[in-house]
């Protein structure tokens, strides 16, 4: 089987749980793919060319098209592990107490994000 089909398949199959499990918390109202904005996240040490058929294969899952390529983020796998760093709660990853204030709200909060992927790593 082609890497392509593999890809756009899997990609498919998420769209469609998506799209379904918004359907199901907003009152059936209905959405379709060009109503988001998807975002992918790839490894940071991919070549463009790679980057570019995960385009092909998202415009073959239907999540865009040729004509709506800005509906298509690419977020580095690093970078958006540090997003989700800044929503954790600032007194510990795991903690027993309410913390309503997150690591990015309190100045000063330092964390590092270590990408053990690939050949080499790499520190943010």
């Amino acid at each position: 089987m082609k890497a392509i089909k593999v890809f756009s398949e899997s990609l498919r199959y998420l769209k469609d749980h998506a799209l379904a499990k918004i359907e199901e918390n907003t009152q059936g109202q209905k959405y379709i793919a060009s109503d988001a904005t998807w975002v992918l996240t790839v490894p940071a040490i991919w070549p463009a060319a790679a980057k570019q058929f995960m385009r092909e294969a998202a415009v073959e899952a239907g999540l865009v098209t040729d004509s709506t390529p800005g509906r298509l983020i690419f977020a580095l796998e690093p970078e958006a592990a540090s997003v989700f760093c800044k929503q954790l709660p600032s007194e510990g990853f795991i903690s027993e107490q309410e913390c309503k204030e997150t690591l990015e709200q309190k100045p000063g909060s330092q964390y590092m994000v270590v990408d053990c992927g690939g050949t080499r790593l790499k520190f943010l």
